[in-house]
């Protein structure tokens, strides 16, 4: 998993038609993806993002669906979605600079994510010392 926000791009297939991306960012107060771009023409950005780094889903667990915002403005886009991940395909016009696309869950602080995981791998550390200790053999 990522350390930091800007390795958040190495979990996210892309590619981008007249224009060049310098930044996906997650934010996790608006549950979007922030995406940078320059020397953007008349392009096309597809993203191939995995659902464990965003998505949006119903309290039901349906996919519910994604907005994305050029530049303060909501566009329309094409949308492929598999079991674990989706692809969208943006068009966006000549000068374009920031690209959001908002759903429901974004990973959070990647710090947080790290504890998560660490916690997992000393979880069963954990519980074979305290069957050791209930098998009544000396627990220091």
């Amino acid at each position: 998993l990522p350390t930091d926000a800007s390795d958040i791009a190495d979990l996210i297939e892309y590619a981008i038609l007249d224009g060049h991306i310098t930044h996906i960012v997650p934010d996790p107060e608006s549950n979007s993806l922030i995406i940078d771009i320059q020397d953007a023409g008349n392009g096309t950005l597809t993203l191939t993002i995995p659902r464990t780094v965003f998505d949006a889903q119903t309290d039901d667990g349906e996919d519910a669906e994604l907005f994305v915002i050029i530049d303060k403005t909501e566009v329309i886009f094409e949308e492929m979605t598999t079991d674990i991940d989706r692809t969208l395909v943006i068009e966006f016009p000549a000068g374009s600079e920031i690209v959001e696309i908002v759903g429901t869950f974004v990973i959070p602080e990647f710090e947080a994510i790290s504890i998560v995981i660490l916690t997992m791998a000393i979880m069963p550390i954990v519980v074979m010392s305290a069957r050791t200790c209930s098998l009544g053999k000396y627990c220091g």
